[in-house]
């Protein structure tokens, strides 16, 4: 049920689904993700221009926090500046 049943409400007898093309270990690992944005974005306030490698020095698996600042770039709450030359580090802001 959409609402379930509680001592007050009975249960409204409908059902929500959600139809995706994305596989179910994926969408876990994106919703993983999600939740680490806000440490992403906290580390980025803290330390702006710092470098990927930084990021992976925050708790959590480092694919799934490379995963969230991936999410904060898409969603325009975070830049990554290309590397000025080969072997330097790119830098990664908040904004």
């Amino acid at each position: 049920d959409e609402y379930p049943r509680t001592d007050s409400q009975r249960a409204s007898g409908w059902l929500k689904l959600t139809v995706s093309d994305t596989r179910p270990e994926m969408l876990d690992r994106q919703v993983s993700a999600e939740k680490l944005v806000p440490i992403v974005l906290d580390h980025l306030r803290k330390n702006p221009g710092c470098s990927k490698r930084s990021l992976r020095s925050l708790p959590g698996d480092n694919n799934l926090i490379e995963a969230a600042f991936d999410i904060a770039c898409r969603s325009g709450r975070a830049h990554f500046e290309e590397p000025a030359g080969k072997g330097k580090p790119g830098k990664c802001y908040h904004i």
